[in-house]
């Protein structure tokens, strides 16, 4: 008999995942999307990175704010 490794589930369900989605359009994440994910990365910086990234964007600007600006840049909006 086959020994069938113990991760054979997760490498099938990651396949049928691939499958099922490959040939699928991606869905956009939108505005609200964009925020939550700058605001969990800014919680997760460094000191150090935080001090860098408030010194690029500048006073009263947080990364949350410009975390959708590349998608408004591609839309013309």
């Amino acid at each position: 008999m086959v020994k069938i490794p113990k991760t054979f589930p997760d490498v099938l369900a990651a396949a049928c995942l691939i499958i099922a989605w490959g040939g699928s359009p991606a869905h956009a994440w939108g505005q609200k999307g964009h925020e939550i994910v700058a605001i969990i990365a800014r919680d997760r910086l460094s000191a150090h990175a935080a001090a860098g990234i408030n010194e690029l964007l500048g006073p009263g600007i947080r990364l949350e704010d410009i975390a959708a600006c590349a998608d408004e840049i591609r839309d013309g909006s």
